[in-house]
């Protein structure tokens, strides 16, 4: 007689998103009850799961009469109900992946006609975002631009979704070292955090904004301090008389002041190179609407300079703008070219003080030679020398602008509190191709040039490169994938959003290094100048390309005279020995000989 069924046990299970992403198995050992000729006893087996790409969570796979044996029923029945665990990246809804944290575009990225971001996804995968920035001189303080990918799902029919965030700093560096910039001043979306370090009692200040995690914060760090790559910053919390770290995804909320561990830091190190970025940032803060209304008030503009100390990790305060501001003078003296930057500077340090000394007992004193309290521009003595400023004179004008300015910074306020989003679909453009590193990986294209346009929106060029190598998923091989990140993500980054002419069709045009046209008399052809051309190529070690611009120029020359012919014939003779091509070399300087006898060269 049949025995009845043994049990039927579910045993749920955890394993990496990353198995769902890109299919494999997963070895289950556990121990079971199985009987032999002598009773019963313990084993150990492995139960291999597979788990196919884009499955189902749960993905349930049985093993019937795997499971203990009895002596009255069958052998249990286990089902593993294989789920993925939380990702610290990503999260999966349904065959999409939502990126958890925002990507930051940078805190004054609406000042540059390009933008940049990246982000890694799943294991062994990295996204690069380059092209048109959507927010290219808007007076929004921040934005958002929701990004789809098309094909960075678990299926190919699948997307990736994220947010770049305006008014966040970005989490990587950029090709070029991206400047210091302060962020937007009076903004209610942005909070000053101060940050501790734990061992040696340094302090600095940063400004964020006030929904960022604590990953984002980790990272403004980095960038303020300008510590290596392999630094290490975590953020601790009390916990139970003691300090655990933070969550990356936990939000700031009502935090302001957190203390971190890690890497040693004393506090802000002004490189030289530092403090001429510093400079730069106070001019053009003083340069900005808020700033230009207060000169010609009773506040002191160096109130509204003081935001710039944040993005370097100084507090903003107005004895540390003025230190700050003397050191930075001392630390530029020995740059070349910092005299400009310096007389800037320095007007506007004299100009704080004599408004300080221009307010007595409330009422603001006109000075000889101003108008209506401020001092008369560069450019409004540039129109008045050779008679082009306004009819009835500055002094009207400025008049008229005192009058109408609080509405206009009214208007320029509330621009600044829009907040301007968009969104963009990436899809893939042509087939991945293979990269024969070690370990091998594949770069994939993504472009919006197929989105429609909607009524009333600007889509701009948008471009995207996906690295992915699935053997770098493992948690072994970590070091690996970080090496072939550190060495391919800084050549794509100068090298992967120039190959296409759809992308080079948004960069601006070259200029030649020399005019086209000599006269301004079109009517007949204009030689080409092959050897201008030729020379500048010679002098970036372009021989081959310089030894063809020579050929060229000969062809279209033959009447020359014979001295010029020669010297050309020399410098071609001196490219093709560059390259090791000896005999032709030989030849030019023998008929450059022949041409010019006397030439000792």
């Amino acid at each position: 007689m049949q025995k009845p069924p043994g049990k039927h046990i579910d045993i749920p299970m955890a394993v990496k998103l990353e198995k769902f992403f890109y299919g494999g198995h997963k070895g289950i050992r556990r121990e079971r009850r199985v009987k032999d000729f002598g009773g019963f006893n313990q084993e150990t087996r492995i139960y291999r799961v597979d788990i196919p790409r884009a499955a189902t969570e749960p993905h349930e796979v049985t093993f019937r009469s795997g499971g203990d044996h009895h002596e009255d029923t069958r052998p249990d029945t286990l089902c593993f109900k294989m789920s993925s665990k939380p990702h610290a990246v990503v999260e999966r809804r349904g065959e999409d992946l939502v990126l958890r944290s925002r990507v930051g575009l940078g805190t004054r990225a609406q000042d540059d006609p390009y933008l940049w971001a990246e982000t890694p996804t799943v294991g062994g995968r990295h996204l690069l975002l380059w092209g048109g920035n959507p927010f290219y001189h808007t007076s929004a303080a921040s934005g958002e631009m929701k990004v789809q990918v098309k094909g960075e799902g678990l299926t190919p029919s699948a997307s990736l979704h994220m947010v770049c965030r305006l008014g966040l700093a970005a989490t990587t560096s950029s090709p070029v070292a991206a400047p210091f910039r302060p962020a937007a001043r009076g903004s209610a979306d942005q909070v000053l955090l101060t940050i501790k370090h734990m061992q040696t009692d340094g302090k600095i200040f940063i400004r964020i904004h006030k929904t960022a995690t604590i990953g984002e914060v980790r990272s403004k760090i980095i960038e303020v301090l300008d510590l290596p790559r392999n630094a290490t910053v975590r953020m601790l919390q009390h916990f139970s008389g003691g300090y655990t770290p933070f969550s990356e995804r936990q939000q700031l909320g009502a935090l302001r002041s957190l203390n971190c561990a890690g890497t040693a830091w004393n506090g802000v190190n002004l490189t030289p190179a530092r403090c001429k970025q510093f400079l730069q940032d106070v001019i053009r803060a003083s340069e900005q609407p808020d700033a230009q209304a207060k000169r010609g008030s009773d506040a002191d503009i160096v109130s509204v300079l003081v935001n710039v100390l944040p993005e370097y990790g100084l507090e903003p305060g107005l004895s540390v703008m003025k230190d700050t501001l003397v050191l930075a003078q001392k630390k530029v003296e020995g740059l070349p070219g910092m005299e400009h930057l310096v007389e800037k500077i320095n007007s506007l340090q004299s100009m704080t003080k004599t408004q300080a000394g221009k307010h007595v007992n409330g009422a603001q004193k006109t000075l000889p030679g101003e108008i209506n309290g401020s001092q008369r521009s560069g450019i409004q003595s540039f129109l008045l020398m050779h008679n082009l400023g306004p009819p009835g004179g500055f002094a009207k004008a400025d008049q008229q602008t005192a009058n109408e300015a609080p509405a206009m910074l009214r208007r320029l306020a509330r621009r600044q509190q829009w907040d301007a989003s968009c969104r963009v679909t990436l899809e893939p453009w042509g087939e991945p191709m293979t990269l024969f590193t070690k370990p091998t990986c594949k770069v994939t294209f993504y472009t919006n040039l197929h989105q429609p346009r909607s009524a009333g929106c600007v889509v701009e060029p948008i471009f995207a490169v996906s690295i992915c190598s699935p053997p770098c998923a493992k948690k072994k091989a970590a070091s690996e994938w970080r090496n072939l990140k550190d060495s391919l993500v800084p050549l794509l980054k100068l090298t992967a959003f120039h190959v296409f002419k759809a992308i080079r069709r948004i960069l601006p045009m070259s200029l030649a290094n020399a005019p086209a046209a000599v006269s301004g008399d079109c009517s007949e052809a204009t030689a080409m100048p092959w050897k201008v051309l030729a020379d500048e190529a010679f002098h970036e070690k372009n021989y081959f390309m310089a030894g063809s611009f020579y050929t060229r120029w000969m062809e279209e020359h033959l009447d020359d005279e014979p001295s010029v012919q020669a010297a050309v014939l020399s410098n071609r003779a001196a490219c093709w020995a560059k390259v090791g091509h000896f005999e032709a070399s030989k030849e030019d300087a023998q008929k450059a000989l022949e041409l010019r006898p006397d030439w000792g060269r």
